[in-house]
């Protein structure tokens, strides 16, 4: 099965630390453009590379090259519909029937179980639901909740996990197999 490891981030100097960390952790740093179209599976070859989607087809190269193993780092855009979008696209890729957690570099999914998360089942369910590509509103009405409140446990599960978005903590739940 190929490894599946994103990392959204907010600028390119973060893409730029976490490349950085991911080569210390034995990644070897490719280029996207230069990624080869054969063999599908890379995983084997522990490659890392960043992407800067700024339209629907960025989206769907970046993660095409997560469902082939590589290691991404993921450049959040500028355009606040675009990025909902990418959040919702790496949230479906690393979905738990699809994730296998990676060894390396270790920001990307935590490989923590979610009890040990310290996050409550209600807060868990409403991520699974926001995993599965809805929006906040969206995932508030299927889980019966008011908007107010899934930002309110979203929010806290951002500061639990420490991590600065919404996508990073749907990552990290899913990514757990929570």
């Amino acid at each position: 099965m190929t490894e599946v490891c994103a990392q959204i981030v907010a600028d390119p100097d973060e893409a730029e630390r976490w490349l950085r960390e991911a080569v210390a952790d034995g990644r070897q740093q490719r280029p996207l453009d230069e990624l080869p179209a054969e063999p599908w599976d890379l995983s084997d070859r522990r490659w890392v590379t960043t992407a800067r989607p700024i339209d629907v087809d960025g989206i769907g190269r970046a993660v095409e090259v997560v469902l082939r193993g590589v290691a991404v780092a993921i450049v959040a855009p500028s355009d606040p519909a675009v990025a909902e979008l990418l959040a919702d696209e790496v949230g479906r890729v690393l979905g738990p029937a699809s994730t296998t957690p990676p060894s390396s570099p270790s920001r990307a999914v935590p490989s923590r179980q979610p009890a040990a998360m310290g996050l409550a089942p209600e807060t868990l369910e409403l991520l699974a639901v926001l995993g599965g590509g809805a929006s906040i509103a969206e995932a508030a009405a299927a889980v019966h909740v008011s908007l107010r409140t899934a930002e309110r446990r979203i929010a806290a599960a951002r500061r639990t996990l420490g991590v600065s978005s919404t996508a990073e903590v749907v990552v990290a739940v899913m990514g757990s197999g929570a």
